[in-house]
């Protein structure tokens, strides 16, 4: 296809969220939840790593469902999607 030039065009949607009290708690909860599960999963891998271990994400995933039975003190949301996008 010579001579033929693509153009690229990204359209971006931008939304307003007028939350309430209650939920801009909850969402800072959300967010809190999800910082520690995160800032806690990436510690463990890095210390498995100066250990010469290695940690793949179900050996992880299965720790989280034990962490959620011994620590009672962890939130129970019906579910809260900690996602990196």
């Amino acid at each position: 296809m010579a001579g033929v030039r693509l153009r690229v065009v990204k359209a971006g949607r931008r939304f307003r969220v007028e939350l309430t009290e209650v939920q801009v708690g909850l969402a800072q909860l959300t967010a809190d939840v999800c910082r520690a599960v995160w800032n806690t999963g990436l510690e463990q891998r890095r210390e498995y790593r100066r250990r010469g271990a290695w940690m793949n994400y179900h050996e992880q995933a299965h720790e989280l469902v034990e962490a959620k039975v011994e620590h009672t003190g962890l939130p129970r949301h019906r579910r809260i999607a900690c996602s990196r996008r």
